[in-house]
Parts: C-alpha cells; structure tokens; sequence
C-alpha cells in the first residue's frame, strides 16, 4: 500500500496497517515530458503571473492585483468557476505555468507543477480541498515557507514570492522520489500478477 501524504499514514498507522510514502504520479515524468506536452500549445505572452484559483476570493483577487502592480507584471486567473467557452485545454495550462514567471495557486496540483518546473510561486492555503495534502508536499521539497493563508499581509506575501528554490537540490529530491516510487510500482504489479 501506498499514500502520497504523510498526514494520510497517521490514520493507517492507527489501523496497524503497513503503507509506504510516494510521491505524486505527476512527478513520475520528467519536466521535458510536460514541456513536449505544452508545445501544442503556443502563445506570444510576455512575462506574466499565472494564477491557477480555484476557489477565487476578495482576498486572493486583491492579493494578485497587489503583486502584480508591485511587480509591473500582468497577470491571468484560470478559475474553476470560468464559463466553459474560457477553460483552458491541459496544453494550455501546462504551457501557461511552464511560461509564467510567477505562479500563484491554491491548487495541490499547481503547487505541484511550480515545484518541478522550479516556478517562484506562492501556495495559498486551501483548507477546503485538503491543506495537509500542501503542508506535506512543501516539506518534502523545503518549500513550507511558500504557504500562506487568507490572513497573511500582501507584502509578506509578496516577499516569499520573490524568493528562488535551490534547482539542483529540488531535481535532485524529486529523482530519488522517482526512482523509489518507480520500484514501489514494479514490485506492486509483480506481487499482483
């Protein structure tokens, strides 16, 4: 058995029950695989803030705007409430995080995407959708300083924006994470056959 968040194994410990941690299937291709995967979609965008929301607030929208004016960078919100005609295909998104210059999110899976293509990014805490499943993917990588809440002032936020990660250090981690899940696999479809 297997479980993507440490918070997860509190509860199968409790239950006596034997998991091993893994790292989450989109980390299982490597970064040139996404980017094949975003080439199919092109766009001449200058620099830019992608904001990947899905639970879009007061509080976030005036935190982008703040940011945004700080920076003198433009930015665009995919929200999951946009009308269907405004949704963006999965090379769309792809492409947008891949190509933005900062990434802010209250999406697992756009804090997750920021960290492999090594995004300056903000994670804002969705406690709705599951805030354990962040904290847990941001100290697997060191970034836990990347989260915020609702209640977190626009400059501080705007300073833990700014900072880089460690490239080298963050592609390092996510290979040995790679690798392990990769043979948690192959033994998982071997004993079951």
């Amino acid at each position: 058995r297997s479980i993507a968040s440490s918070n997860s194994a509190i509860i199968f410990i409790h239950c006596n029950i034997d998991v091993g941690k893994n790292v989450d299937p989109i980390f299982l291709l490597d970064r040139m695989d996404y980017v094949n995967i975003a080439n199919n979609y092109l766009d001449d965008s200058k620099r830019k803030i992608f904001c990947y929301i899905l639970d879009l607030n007061e509080y976030k929208y005036s935190l982008i705007k703040y940011i945004s004016h700080k920076l003198n960078i433009n930015f665009e919100i995919l929200n999951d409430s946009l009308s269907r005609e405004s949704k963006k295909s999965p090379y769309e998104w792809l492409y947008k995080i891949i190509n933005s210059d900062y990434v802010i999110t209250d999406s697992f899976h756009g804090v997750a995407f920021s960290i492999l293509f090594n995004k300056r990014f903000l994670a804002i805490g969705n406690t709705s959708r599951g805030l354990s499943r962040f904290e847990s993917i941001l100290n697997d990588f060191n970034l836990h300083d990347r989260l915020i809440t609702e209640e977190t002032d626009y400059s501080q936020a705007l300073k833990k924006l700014k900072q880089s990660s460690n490239d080298k250090e963050i592609q390092e981690k996510i290979s040995i994470l790679r690798s392990t899940a990769k043979c948690f696999i192959k033994k998982a479809l071997v004993f079951h056959k």
